[in-house]
């Protein structure tokens, strides 16, 4: 790749040092990081880009990762509030990455290039040599008194926690202390040694488990504030002169003054930095001017943004003193038009404006974008024929970019049926790789996180993106990990009803230390009827699962020693083996019936599938690639495909439906709502666009005549697809012929809408889609019954959302509706209640006069509510105020605030499916359950709302539908259960039945043993709380020793206790040696292992015959004197062996008994 003279002359100009201002013409906005590559590449020297808003940095400096290399520094300079001057919670992980990115710049650090929105360029920060003199220095070996330790670093802005996970966070745990450093991907594990720095590891959040070892930290300040003492005595006399000037109260001025004396940043404090702060800097005097070249992505246009953002702040500045705040005026707290370019006067400036007079030089460079006008769902690979041969005969270099493997090849793929020559490259692209590439007469494709391509002759390349050929998104981020389902024992509380296999239920009353007969064990206390006790050791708390029913009330207490319990048990062993072998009848006569095989993927498919406008998802990819998969088998595909909101189970649809339509069958796709399927509708027929496939929806927004209309398309096999609700299900309704039945959200139609899809099932493929999350006891117990598919990996870039619980409060509802206008977003206000929605209307108008408010609800004239729905999906609203007719399948990325009225009366799993109606794209989003006072609330409504406040995370509904079965029962999970054996027995017992049920039918061993080894060992064994302060967690812990089935599980828990906690103290030591003789005496059938007294006894109630053989034998062989004890016991006397150990004694005998031939 050679570059043309005058942009050699170009980036000679800008590698000389001066204070020069460059004019670079003919850069299309979508190419500026091809030439920021070039001139990061050729001129050798750091730049400084400034893009106009806050999107436009964050995707440049994204661009630039993958163009420069993962390895090169580029760092992105964030604005960290939507305004100083609104009373809402600065975004910490934005200001965590300034702060960081500041203290690395102050400490000299080299980045090749710096990114950031003008307003940040703006923004008046602390000093260079503030950051240094507040930036710790830790290396190993340090002595550091760690008291004091933990006061600076409160002092220096980061929060104490339990567990560390976010940025400008700390935790001490014994000899360990966990921190997280603003400006930096991993947090850090101090180990210490007494006062002594032994150990500083790397950690991953999301596991707690560390990863490499350093030799130092650096410990910049987690809030831009000077130390508490220094903060106040700076402050206190400005704040006092500025109160007394503008008759602001005492007490408010007592508030903020209260929480600087805690190291506290008051609301709105960042309108009054400068006086908290030495506030006095600006992003430029990090830098040296002699090195620095500053390029402005179209200077005129960050000279508007500018202007307009401290135009809007003036207006903010205003209203935030006639509400009695105390804030400093926009040229406080940001510089002026004039004053950041005196600031940017002495470095070389590189300006792409289409014009620009005052340059001391000006170059064009054409670089425009490789095949203008792609729309989503549509394909330009025709096009890209012609441009190819074009630029390859003009020695152009021709490159294509995906993002993902599969998806690469596929188009690779494509690319080679259209005759063009092709090689797929070994590892990503770089734009330093494509400068030393020879000629290829073909297309080079490499894989690469690139947005946007690029044709530029005078650089030599032509670049092609799957968003310039497909109008697709590259995943630029990885997604985040799935986060792991949490045990339901985790979250047992004091007072919790439980479930014991043996003894039935009971009430969990806490985790005692209690001496058991074969030593002194934590147990699990739990109280049963006529105050019978029950302990139960921790190492065999796998047996005790919380109580979770069908919502019936809470259960009676069993007594211990009864009878009745076993009897329950029984009869609902026998339901579950009932449900078992119906289930598995309907699925033998699904595979002996015969269906439509539809035809394998072919080239055209597979360009429809790379049209897809984002990449998919590992378990999105996996869930197209089993549907697809069922639709190509003889029989007719039943598969349930389940994943949380957002998580793109309507691609899934989409592409099965495309799939039958290429095979001449037709489609109905069945939702429950009128607004669903009109959102359904607009989705499918923007992604088939591109394509000759008709697609309409059949609901109550069509007039009498369209209705007549699509009935005599569908009858006529006009129409491809059919959208609509139950009205699909009419007798009047005729296909030609009809090839697959989408159904979304079953468990939402009535008995008879049921009945009648029962029926399709029979002769059509069906595909079911759910939002409701299924938990995974129940999916393992249905497995081989119920084709399922689970979509657990949320999206990249999806963040969590935060969820408020608050009394109403005018003033909150106000800010939180206005913060969302003022950054250029939409709110869904839900509102129950149809008979008052108007007043609540009046309200937010009196709150909000300059929002435009729509109503939505459904018992509006169709026309009306289709106009409501329309015009605020066209933007021409502001909020809509609605009822839970946006519950299911909207997707309105543009909507990232929701506020719902009256919280308290919705499901928890209602809730949780409103809630995901916002965050959809990769704004934060933020949700307000607005309730009555709490202690007007039942103890259900406040259990709802404190487990959505708790549980934020992208995927968490696992974990949130397992805690709604416990509040409302296990409802339509299991299907209709008269007898009760769910409410008898509890849910989790009833599944392990129903799988056991199932392998049994199966004539296969089921996964789950029918009984639970017991070791009997005089040992100590508990989990210290000094060493795991956190209950949860010890909690947690236990539960995994008590149910792991896998000695390598326990080998896992070892390395992380001692890598989170520190050395193992020797009660956790016995634990885990415990639970491994438990796991492999259960693999062995031994029902008891006894060791005490120099004797080991093993129990092999329940061995196979191998196993008892193999025992027989070691009887013969006396490796130890062993006698037999009927009916199935052996006792073996190990005084003799080596080690006084009872676990070693009982180990012993166990490998003797592993070490047989089977």
């Amino acid at each position: 790749m050679t570059h043309s003279s005058s942009v050699a002359r170009m980036l000679d100009t800008v590698a000389k040092a001066g204070r020069l201002q460059v004019h670079v013409s003919g850069v299309h906005a979508t190419c500026l990081p091809f030439l920021l590559a070039a001139l990061s590449r050729d001129t050798g020297r750091p730049l400084l880009v400034l893009a106009k808003d806050q999107a436009r940095a964050e995707l440049l400096q994204d661009q630039l990762h993958h163009l420069l290399g993962e390895a090169t520094d580029i760092g992105l300079m964030p604005l960290p509030f939507v305004s100083p001057y609104l009373d809402v919670t600065v975004d910490s992980r934005r200001m965590m990455g300034a702060l960081g990115l500041l203290a690395r710049l102050a400490r000299g650090e080299r980045f090749r290039a710096i990114v950031a929105p003008v307003a940040a360029a703006a923004w008046r920060v602390p000093k260079p040599e503030s950051m240094v003199s507040r930036t710790r220095l830790l290396k190993i070996g340090d002595e550091i008194d760690r008291e004091a330790f933990v006061g600076e670093l409160a002092d220096a802005g980061y929060a104490r926690v339990e567990t560390v996970t976010e940025p400008g966070t700390f935790a001490v745990r014994g000899s360990l202390v966990d921190l997280f450093p603003p400006g930096v991907e991993l947090p850090f594990r101090l180990d210490f040694f007494g006062d002594i720095l032994d150990v500083i590891s790397r950690f991953f959040p999301h596991s707690q488990l560390t990863t490499e070892r350093v030799h130092q930290v650096e410990l910049p300040p987690a809030v831009e504030l000077l130390s508490r003492a220094a903060t106040l005595a700076r402050a206190r006399p400005v704040l006092l002169e500025m109160a007394d000037a503008r008759g602001i109260p005492s007490s408010r001025l007592a508030e903020v003054l209260e929480g600087l004396r805690r190291g506290e940043l008051p609301p709105g404090a960042h309108a009054l930095l400068p006086v908290l702060a030495d506030a006095e800097a600006s992003l430029a005097d990090y830098f040296d001017a002699r090195k620095l070249v500053v390029v402005f992505d179209d200077l005129a246009e960050l000279t508007s943004s500018h202007s307009g953002y401290l135009s809007g702040e003036s207006r903010r500045y205003a209203q935030a003193l006639e509400r009695g705040r105390l804030a400093l005026p926009p040229d406080k707290l940001f510089l002026t038009r004039d004053e950041l370019e005196e600031r940017l006067r002495p470095f070389t400036r590189v300006n792409t404006a289409p014009l620009d007079l005052s340059a001391n030089q000006h170059f064009e460079l054409p670089m425009s974008r490789p095949l203008p006008g792609a729309t989503a769902g549509s394909s330009r690979l025709p096009d890209l024929e012609q441009r190819v041969a074009q630029a390859l005969r003009t020695g152009v270099q021709v490159v294509l970019t995906e993002g993902d493997e599969k998806e690469l090849h596929r188009i690779a793929r494509l690319l080679a049926g259209k005759g063009m020559s092709v090689r797929i490259e070994k590892g990503p692209l770089r734009y330093d790789v494509l400068h030393r590439c020879e000629p290829f007469g073909g297309v080079r494709c490499y894989l690469s996180g690139l947005e946007h391509g690029v044709d530029c002759p005078a650089l030599g390349l032509f670049v092609v993106t799957p968003l310039d050929l497909f109008d697709r998104k590259v995943r630029s981020r990885p997604a985040p990990p799935p986060r792991p389902e949490e045990s339901p024992l985790a979250e047992l509380n004091e007072g919790d009803c439980v479930v014991h296999r043996d003894y039935g239920i009971g009430r969990f009353e806490g985790v005692v230390r209690r001496m058991l007969a074969s030593g002194e064990y934590a147990c699990l206390k739990i109280r049963y009827a006529g105050e019978d006790i029950l302990y139960v050791p921790v190492h065999a708390a796998g047996v005790v699962q919380r109580y979770v029913g069908s919502g019936q009330g809470e259960p009676r207490l069993d007594k211990l020693g009864s009878a009745s319990w076993q009897k329950r048990v029984d009869r609902a062993r026998k339901a579950a083996r009932k449900l078992a072998f119906d289930l598995l009848e309907l699925y033998a006569r699904r595979q002996a019936a015969e269906g439509h095989m539809f035809s394998p993927a072919d080239s055209y498919f597979e360009e429809f599938e790379a049209s897809f406008p984002y990449d998919e998802t590992p378990d999105q990819a996996r869930a197209i690639e089993e549907v697809l998969a069922d639709m190509e088998k003889p029989c007719p595909m039943d598969r349930l495909v389940c994943g949380d909101v957002g998580f793109g189970k309507t691609e899934v649809a989409v592409r099965a439906a495309f799939k039958a339509v290429l095979d001449g069958r037709q489609v109905a796709v069945l939702v429950p709502t009128t607004v669903l399927a009109e959102q359904h509708r607009i989705t499918f027929r923007t992604r088939l666009a591109a394509y000759p496939v008709t697609c309409d929806s059949l609901s109550r927004f069509k007039t009498a005549g369209q209705q007549t209309r699509i009935l005599k398309e569908l009858a006529a096999g006009k129409l491809d697809i059919v959208i609509g609700t139950h009205r699909l299900l009419s007798r009047d309704i005729r296909f030609k012929d009809l090839g697959l039945l989408i159904v979304d959200e079953e468990h939402r139609f009535g008995v008879g809408h049921k009945e009648k899809i029962k029926t399709l099932r029979a002769s059509v493929d069906v595909l079911s889609l759910t939002a409701t999350p299924i938990p995974r006891t129940f999916y393992m117990a249905m497995s081989g019954i119920r084709d399922l598919s689970i979509i657990r990996t949320p999206p990249p870039g999806r963040l969590d959302i935060r969820t408020e619980v608050t009394p109403f409060d005018p003033d909150l509802i106000a800010r939180a509706l206005r913060t969302e206008l003022q950054r250029g977003g939409q709110v869904f206000f839900l509102h129950n209640r149809v008979e008052d929605i108007t007043d609540v209307r009046d309200q937010i108008c009196a709150l909000v006069p300059e929002a435009r408010v729509l109503i939505a609800h459904g018992q509006m004239g169709e026309d009306a509510l289709e106009e409501a729905m329309v015009r605020f999906m066209d933007r021409e609203g502001d909020i809509l105020l609605c009822t839970t007719i946006i519950e299911s399948g909207l997707d309105m990325p543009s909507v990232n605030t929701l506020v719902v009225n009256n919280a308290h009366a919705f499901g928890l799993a209602q809730l949780y499916q409103i809630r995901g109606r916002v965050g959809r794209g990769s704004v934060q989003a933020y949700a307000w359950f607005v309730v009555p006072p709490l202690e007007t609330m039942s103890t259900d409504a406040r259990a709802r709302l404190a487990t959505l406040a708790k549980f934020t995370s992208v995927g968490s509904g696992m974990t949130v539908a397992s805690i709604d079965m416990e509040l409302r029962g296990a409802g339509d999970v299991l299907g209709p259960d008269p007898p009760g054996h769910v409410e008898a027995v509890g849910i989790e017992l009833y599944t392990h039945l129903l799988h056991e049920a199932v392998a049994q039918l199966k004539e296969t061993q089921p996964e789950l043993a029918r009984f639970e080894t017991q070791v009997e060992i005089p040992v100590q064994v508990s989990i210290p709380d000094e060493y795991v302060p956190d209950r949860h967690q010890r909690l947690v812990f236990y539960r995994v020793a008590a149910t792991a089935d896998q000695v390598e599980r326990i080998d896992q828990l070892r390395c992380e206790l001692a890598d989170r906690f520190g050395p193992l103290p020797q009660t956790v030591e016995d634990l885990l040696a415990v639970a491994s003789l438990r796991i492999r005496g259960q693999r062995l059938g031994i029902r008891r292992i006894d060791s005490r007294a120099g004797k080991v006894t093993l129990d092999l109630a329940h061995a196979p015959d191998a196993v008892l053989a193999a025992a027989i034998r070691l009887v013969r062989e006396q490796p130890v004197p062993i006698r037999v004890v009927p009916p199935h016991s052996f006792v073996a006397d190990c005084s003799g062996l080596p080690s006084p150990s009872p676990l070693d004694r009982a180990r012993h005998m166990l490998g003797m008994l592993e070490a047989q031939d089977f």
